[in-house]
C-alpha cells in the first residue's frame, strides 16, 4: 500500500555545496520557503518565479558576507541581524527601534564593513536626515513605507546616539562582532551641535491645567488621574502609561520609578500631593490589583503612546482652549516649579528619572515672574525647598 505522507519539494537551488539556497514547497502549507544550511525563511507567497528571484538576491547575500568573513571583516548586514535578533525584542519601544535599524541599514547598505563607518558618512547622513528624507520602503513583506519628514538636529543626534549604542554592543559579544567602535569620535563634543538649542518649547501653565482637568471626566473616565499623577510625578509620557498599583509603597513612602530608555529603575518619594492622587483614583477604580492602572481601551496591555496628547487635543477642543500643550510641556512645568522654588537640582533629576543633572537646563524654562520671585523671597524659597 502506498504511503499518504507528504514531502517537501524542491523548486529551485542556487550555489554550490556549503552556500546552497533552495526554494522549497512544504507539505500542508500554502507557501514557499526558502532554505540556506539550516535556517528556513517563509516567503508568504507562491508565485514560484518572485521565490526564484529572492533565492538568488539571498544567494548574493550569502556570498559577499562570506567573502567579508574571510577578509576579518563584518558587515553592517551582520551586526545589525545580530542586534535584531537578540536586543530589538528586548526593548521597550521595539517598533521605534526597528524603524532605526531599517534607516541605517538603508543608508549605510548592508555589505560594507561595520569599521569603515566614519565622520564623513555620519555627516552626510545628519546633513540629509536634517533636510528629509522623504518616504523610504524598506525590504520585507510586512513592513509598511516610512515618512521621514524634515527633523530637528535633537533627533538626528538621538539616531547617531542609537548608532554608536549599537556598535559598542557589537564590541561586547562574545566573541566580538567589533575589533573597536566606528563610532568612538562621536564623543560628548561631537554630540554637542544635537543639544536641542529650540527656545520656544511649551510650558504648560497652572492655568492651563486647570482648564484641560475640568474637562477630563467628559473625554476618558481616567485621563484626569493620568493627568494629575503628570502634574503631580513630572514622569514622562511612557513612564505614565506603565504605573501599576505595585508601584506605589505607601507605608514606606516611595514610588518606583522605572526609566525605559535604560529599562532600570528605582525609588522616589511619595509626596502628599501624589497621595492624594493615588486615593481618589483608588476611591473609582477599586479593585486595580497589579493590572494596568490605564488599560488601553480595545487592545491588551496599557495605553499607547500618542493616546494622552490625542485626549489632550480632546480636553483642550472642550475647553475652548486654542492653544496645545503635549504631554511633555507638563514635564516641563513639573521640573520648572521645582526648580524655581529652590529645590536640589539632584534630587529633582532623581525623582523626575533624568539621567543627569545637566539635562535639567533643557527643561528648565522659568518665567520673569519666578526669577523676580526667587531673588526677592530667598527665605520663604528655602521653606518651600524643604517640602519637595
Amino acid at each position: 500500500m502506498a504511503s499518504s505522507k507528504k514531502s517537501n519539494k524542491v523548486l529551485y537551488s542556487v550555489g554550490e555545496y556549503g552556500s546552497t539556497v533552495n526554494l522549497i514547497r512544504r507539505a500542508r502549507s500554502p507557501y514557499l520557503y526558502l532554505r540556506a544550511g539550516t535556517k528556513w525563511t517563509p516567503l508568504k507567497h507562491n508565485d514560484v518565479e518572485r521565490g526564484k528571484e529572492q533565492a538568488r538576491e539571498l544567494h548574493t547575500t550569502l556570498e559577499s558576507t562570506a567573502k567579508a568573513q574571510a577578509l576579518g571583516a563584518t558587515t553592517i548586514g551582520m551586526v545589525f541581524a545580530r542586534w535584531e535578533k537578540v536586543k530589538t525584542p528586548a526593548m521597550a519601544r521595539p517598533k521605534e527601534d526597528q524603524r532605526r535599524l531599517d534607516l541605517w541599514q538603508w543608508f549605510l547598505g548592508s555589505d560594507i564593513d561595520a569599521h569603515t563607518v566614519g565622520r564623513d558618512l555620519i555627516d552626510d547622513f545628519v546633513e540629509r536626515r536634517k533636510r528629509g528624507l522623504g518616504e523610504l520602503r524598506f525590504s520585507g513583506e510586512d513592513k509598511q513605507p516610512y515618512r521621514f519628514g524634515p527633523v530637528t538636529l535633537y533627533t538626528v543626534g538621538a539616531d547617531v546616539k542609537w548608532l554608536k549604542q549599537v556598535f559598542k554592543w557589537a564590541t561586547q559579544t562574545s566573541p566580538p562582532l567589533l575589533r573597536f567602535n566606528p563610532l568612538a569620535f562621536a564623543d560628548k563634543d561631537y554630540q554637542r551641535k544635537f543639544l536641542n538649542k529650540n527656545k520656544r518649547q511649551p510650558i504648560a501653565s497652572q492655568d492651563h491645567f486647570d482648564d484641560v482637568l475640568k474637562a477630563c471626566a467628559k473625554i476618558e473616565p481616567r485621563f484626569s488621574y493620568w493627568l494629575r499623577f503628570a502634574n503631580a510625578l513630572g514622569w514622562r509620557e511612557t513612564e505614565l502609561n506603565h504605573l501599576r498599583y505595585s508601584a506605589f509603597n505607601k507605608r514606606a513612602k516611595k514610588v518606583k520609578y522605572w526609566n525605559p530608555k535604560t529599562d532600570s529603575s528605582w525609588d522616589v518619594p511619595l509626596t502628599d500631593e501624589v497621595r492624594g492622587v493615588l486615593d481618589d483614583f483608588l476611591r473609582d477604580f477599586p479593585g486595580v490589583g497589579d493590572t494596568w492602572m490605564f488599560p488601553a481601551p480595545r487592545a491588551k496591555g496599557c495605553w499607547r503612546d500618542k493616546y494622552p496628547n490625542k485626549l489632550i487635543r480632546q480636553a483642550e477642543k472642550a475647553a475652548k482652549v486654542h492653544e496645545h500643550y503635549p504631554p511633555h510641556a507638563f514635564r516641563r512645568k513639573w521640573v520648572t516649579e521645582r526648580l524655581a522654588s529652590g529645590a536640589n537640582p539632584k534630587a529633582v533629576a532623581k525623582a523626575g528619572g533624568w539621567a543627569s543633572v545637566r539635562t535639567l537646563d533643557i527643561y528648565n524654562k522659568p518665567s520673569d515672574e519666578m526669577v523676580f520671585e526667587a531673588a526677592s523671597n530667598p527665605v520663604r524659597l528655602r521653606r518651600q525647598a524643604q517640602d519637595v
